[in-house]
């Protein structure tokens, strides 16, 4: 995957996208039938997000994304309605 990444970052993505959208679909059907709706997609969804915050901080990523702390302080973000 790094490779494609590296490669192309617009098919990482679209690849990500198709291997998202199949295994939610897979997980939402085998959910329904094991009885408990979005069970097995919960675990599913929350397996792929973790794989890919590893993926982002593997490759040192964070900045990047924005996934990262605020050099500001949180009250530098107040707006006053006044």
């Amino acid at each position: 995957m790094e490779n494609l990444y590296k490669k192309s970052e617009i098919w990482f993505a679209i690849v990500l996208i198709i291997i998202y959208t199949i295994g939610h679909s897979i997980t939402d059907q085998l959910s329904i039938d094991i009885g408990y709706e979005k069970l097995i997609t919960f675990i599913f969804d929350f397996i792929f997000t973790i794989i890919i915050f590893c993926f982002i901080r593997k490759n040192n990523l964070s900045n990047y994304y924005g996934l990262c702390k605020t050099k500001q302080k949180a009250s530098k973000f107040y707006i006053s309605s006044h």
